[in-house]
C-alpha cells in the first residue's frame, strides 16, 4: 500500500539523473526509508531538481515521520488535509521551492501534527496572514 500511495503522490520529473526506484519495493528505492514492518517512514529528495506537485496521496502514509523534498523545483499548493494523518510526522523540509497558496488556512483549518519538531518552509511563495487575529482588529 506505501508503495502505491508513493507512486502517486511523488510522480515526479527530475532533471537530473533519474531517480533509482526500478525495485518492487519502495524500500530500496533512492531516498526512502522503511521500519521493519516495511512501512515508509523517511522521504529524503533534496536537491534531485524535481519538479511537479505535490499530491494528496502522500498523506496515506501514516507512518511517515521524516519528509524532506527541499531545494528542488516542485510548485503549485499544497493539498488541503495534507498534513491531517501525518501525526508521526517530526521533521518537514519543503524550503526553497516554487510552492504557493495560504498557509494560514492550510495549518489553520487542519493543524500542523503535534510531533512536528523541525518545519522549514521558507524560500517559497506562500502568502497568508501572519496574525489571524489582526483582521478583526480595527
Amino acid at each position: 500500500m506505501d508503495r502505491n500511495s508513493l507512486i502517486l503522490s511523488l510522480p515526479f520529473n527530475t532533471t537530473s539523473p533519474p531517480l533509482n526506484w526500478s525495485s518492487i519495493d519502495c524500500c530500496n528505492w533512492e531516498g526512502i526509508a522503511c521500519d521493519p514492518r516495511g512501512y515508509v517512514t523517511h522521504i529524503s529528495l533534496p536537491s534531485k531538481s524535481l519538479t511537479g506537485n505535490i499530491f494528496p496521496f502522500l498523506g496515506n502514509l501514516t507512518h511517515l515521520s521524516y519528509l524532506n523534498l527541499s531545494h528542488n523545483l516542485l510548485s503549485n499548493t499544497l493539498p488541503t488535509g495534507l498534513f491531517s494523518s501525518l501525526n508521526q510526522l517530526t521533521v518537514l523540509d519543503l524550503s526553497s521551492n516554487y510552492l504557493v497558496g495560504d498557509l494560514w488556512f492550510q495549518f489553520s483549518s487542519e493543524g500542523l501534527p503535534a510531533s512536528i519538531q523541525v518545519l522549514d518552509i521558507s524560500s517559497n511563495y506562500f502568502n497568508g496572514r501572519s496574525n489571524p487575529r489582526s483582521s478583526n482588529e480595527h
